[in-house]
């Protein structure tokens, strides 16, 4: 069962950390809080791609118009 941010955030405040090893608990509690953050800001949208697809795009983008340019003159 996954915790929801909010338990999470709960957890962080009250203290109430379940392990002893409290250090390596609270550094994955933070990483967890963390990666629900960017999940939420996160959009579903097409804007959504690897980075290597955006500069695979602007290249085939910068040639189409340098050839465009070129059968211009």
């Amino acid at each position: 069962m996954r915790k929801s941010l909010k338990d999470i955030e709960d957890t962080l405040r009250n203290g109430k950390l379940p392990h002893a090893n409290l250090a390596q608990h609270r550094h994955k509690v933070w990483q967890r809080v963390l990666q629900a953050q960017r999940e939420r800001r996160k959009s579903k949208l097409m804007l959504n791609l690897p980075p290597w697809i955006w500069v695979l795009a602007s290249i085939v983008l910068i040639l189409l118009c340098v050839i465009v340019m070129l059968l211009i003159k």
